[in-house]
């Protein structure tokens, strides 16, 4: 019975009773490509093909679940160990980074060459050739913060190496790229000065 003259029955209590009968519409089918249903950078990942039209999310955050996605899958927010477990030779000749290494003109990498998981298999130690425009390091150095998350690997399959194969550094140009402020008609970097590790001073051989 209604409750007073002119009051409508609610159809919440019809819709509770047959979901289906609620207006639905569908969400851009890139947003559910998600591996896993979660929050991620505040951004919730819908994980159903249709949702009720009191639900639907705005284009523009359908487009940051999109981004947010992608950039989860890239990166994981995993360290190097957690990466290297999931990948052909515990990622051994592949190439790690880290996001802000290749911002600008900022290039930088490891190509890693051995790795030594502790007990819980997300820590360690890792070893690899640092290439810095350019410039790799000839022999492999300890890698630092490799257990700090959000690392990158870019995987080729033609470079995975062998556990316990020793390669050489990676094929890089010969000369490293100058830093803006230095004039480039100021000299060359002599053979015997050029810095075999990044973030060096430069040192010249004037002409």
């Amino acid at each position: 019975t209604l409750g007073s003259k002119g009051m409508k029955l609610s159809p919440d209590p019809h819709r509770r009773r047959m979901p289906w009968t609620a207006a639905k519409e569908c969400v851009p089918g890139v947003v559910l490509d998600a591996k896993e249903k979660m929050v991620l950078d505040g951004v919730q990942l819908v994980g159903v093909e249709c949702v009720d039209r009191a639900s639907q999310v705005d284009p523009l955050e359908a487009l940051r679940a999109t981004v947010a996605t992608s950039e989860y899958n890239t990166s994981t927010g995993k360290n190097i160990f957690q990466l290297a477990s999931q990948v052909e030779f515990d990622g051994c000749g592949q190439r790690f980074y880290r996001k802000e290494w290749q911002e600008g003109t900022y290039d930088k990498y490891v190509a890693l060459s051995a790795i030594d998981f502790n007990r819980d298999g997300n820590k360690g130690t890792a070893y690899g050739y640092v290439t810095f425009h350019g410039e790799a390091t000839t022999r492999p150095v300890q890698m630092d913060f490799v257990d700090v998350p959000v690392w990158h690997v870019e995987f080729r399959v033609e470079r995975a190496v062998l556990f316990g194969v020793a390669f050489p550094p990676p094929q890089v140009s010969a000369q490293t790229s100058l830093p803006m402020h230095v004039p480039t008609a100021c000299g060359h970097i002599h053979e015997l000065m050029r810095p075999t590790s990044p973030a060096r001073c430069w040192c010249f051989w004037l002409d």
